[in-house]
This record gives C-alpha cells, sequence and structure tokens, in this order.
C-alpha cells in the first residue's frame, strides 16, 4: 500500500481541500505540510485549511474552503446550495455559510466566503449534498430571497429577484409554493415574511415565473377580472399548449394575452413562438402581445390595450 494512498483519497473526496488535522490523521506530518506549502505546491486559506494543488481554487474547491474554514458546524447557504439542489440560472453571487452565533473561527472568512451567524439549529434545517451540510431547498430559498430582498449579495438583488428566484425554485420543480409557504412559519426570524408570503401566494395560484406574478400584480393594481392562466390548449397540430393569459368575456368570445421573456430574442425561439400563436388561433379568440418589460415597466399600455379588447374591470 503506498504511504500517500491515505491523503490521495481524502483529496479526491474534497477536491483538493483539506484541515491541517485530517490532514495528520491521513498520515501526512506537519513537515511535509510545511514543505509542500513553501514550495508551492499545496496553498493554505488561513490556519486551517490547505488546498493540495497550486493556483488558484475553483468554485467548488471554494466552497470547500468555506466549509472547513470554521471549527464549529456549518451549512452551506445561498445560490451554492440551491446550485447543490439542482437550480439552474442562478449560479452566480458569493459562496455563502450559515455557522452558528458564537462561532469566532469564522470571523475572518477567506476571500470570496461570507459567514452569516443563526440561533437556528443549523442540524434541523440541513441535509448532506456532495460530502458537507447543505441548506435544505426550503429553508436555502427563503433565506436567500429575503437577502435579495434586503439588497444583499449582489448590486442587481431587488424585491423582483426574490420572486424570481421564488419562482425557478418551482418552476424547476425543486419544491412547492405550499412547502416554502410552510417552511415561512418554521424560521421565526425570517425577513421581509409579508413580501415573500405575496409571491408564493401568486405562484401558488399558478404563476410559475416572474412575468405571470408580473401579470396578477397589473390587474390587481388597475382593477382588471383576473385571468385564467396557464389554460391547456390544443393547437391544430394536436399539441398541448399552455396559454399566458385568458379572459372570458360574456359575448363569448377570449381575449388571450402572451407574454414574451427574454428568450424570445432568439430567432428561432421567436419564429416557433408565431407559429404557435397561429396554430392556436380559432375564431373568437382575440391574442394580444407584450414583452415581460413592458409588462413590468408600462403596465398601463398593457391595460389600455386589454381594456380596448373587452376585458372588464371589477
Amino acid at each position: 500500500m503506498r504511504s500517500d494512498e491515505g491523503w490521495l483519497a481524502l483529496a479526491h473526496r474534497q477536491d483538493n481541500i483539506a484541515t491541517r488535522a485530517q490532514l495528520a490523521e491521513a498520515g501526512v506530518d506537519k513537515r511535509t505540510v510545511r514543505r509542500r506549502v513553501s514550495s508551492g505546491e499545496w496553498k493554505a486559506f488561513g490556519p486551517r485549511v490547505l488546498m493540495l494543488a497550486p493556483g488558484a481554487p475553483s468554485e467548488t474547491q471554494r466552497v470547500w474552503i468555506g466549509a472547513l474554514h470554521p471549527c464549529g458546524t456549518t451549512a452551506l447557504a445561498g445560490r451554492a446550495a440551491l446550485s447543490a439542489h439542482g437550480l439552474k440560472g442562478w449560479e452566480d453571487g458569493p459562496v455563502v455559510f450559515l455557522v452558528g452565533a458564537d462561532d469566532r473561527s469564522a470571523r475572518r472568512a477567506p476571500d470570496g466566503i461570507d459567514y452569516v451567524r443563526t440561533r437556528h439549529d443549523l442540524t434541523s434545517l440541513s441535509v448532506q449534498r456532495a460530502g458537507m451540510a447543505t441548506l435544505r431547498v426550503e429553508p436555502a430559498t427563503l433565506t436567500l430571497a429575503s437577502a435579495l430582498n434586503a439588497g444583499a449579495w449582489g448590486e442587481h438583488a431587488s424585491a423582483r429577484s426574490a420572486g424570481g428566484l421564488l419562482a425557478a425554485v418551482v418552476q424547476q420543480r425543486l419544491t412547492t409554493a405550499e412547502a416554502l409557504l410552510s417552511w415561512c412559519d418554521k424560521l421565526p426570524r425570517l425577513r421581509h415574511k409579508p413580501l415573500l408570503r405575496g409571491f408564493l401566494d401568486d405562484i401558488a395560484g399558478g404563476s410559475e415565473s416572474m412575468a405571470e406574478i408580473d401579470l396578477v400584480t397589473m390587474c390587481r393594481d388597475f382593477s382588471l377580472q383576473p385571468p385564467v392562466r396557464q389554460r391547456p390548449r390544443t393547437d391544430s397540430d394536436g399539441r398541448r399548449r399552455y396559454t399566458d393569459g385568458e379572459w372570458d368575456l360574456p359575448d363569448g368570445s377570449t381575449v388571450v394575452l402572451e407574454v414574451d421573456g427574454s428568450f424570445h430574442r432568439d430567432h428561432t425561439s421567436w419564429e416557433d413562438d408565431l407559429r404557435r400563436q397561429r396554430r392556436l388561433s380559432t375564431p373568437g379568440r382575440r391574442q394580444l402581445r407584450c414583452t415581460a418589460v413592458e409588462l413590468r415597466t408600462e403596465p398601463e399600455e398593457v391595460v389600455k390595450d386589454l381594456l380596448a379588447a373587452g376585458v372588464p374591470r371589477i
């Protein structure tokens, strides 16, 4: 058996990141550690953690550094936690961990890593993902949404970002709006609960994107009759489709509003969407379109056209 087999197995499990104590347990003495760090083969991150390779750490290695740096219990949080659960499209941002409120070892965080102190029981909030304690989907989502609304963790953070995150997590089937609402009650120190509950109520009602939530908000703000959202339709080719919003009018006709997101800027997607609209067209169905940006920034213009098409106020 090779003498370095122990630490090589450790390095493989933790993406070349380990603590000095772990290396000692694997049979690596302090002199070897000093020699490899001095020669540049390994790199130290604070007094406890080493990268067992030269160069700058990757994103995955930064997560391991953040997990091993504190002495106490930690739980991966924020975008990295949700990425570990499978969320797509929200990977950018700092690596964030929750730590105990009295954990002094986390005060000097390595670059690019944030520690947030909490008095919550991290064990009950966490599951194991990729070898480390990671917040469950629901508390990870709610705490990140709260931080985004507060303007933390990114210059583009906002209430809209918070709502977009909640919608994305539900849309990608990582959890449900009902489960997130239930977890609001389990996190007594969660900030901005009324706002988050409002978003989740909209999502539970059928809104699975921020554009749909904006549609609901527009109808509420301008006293329009709320639409039927995501109504299933069968097009002329027999394919099942879902429309963004529909209003059934007293004369038996229907007004349809389709909201184009940023993906419609792609030429192929745009042509596919136009083809979809043609094949859903029938006598008595009037189809209107707007962009997600217009719905958010100039809702009064959309309302004007919906009223002209016969959509009633309430």
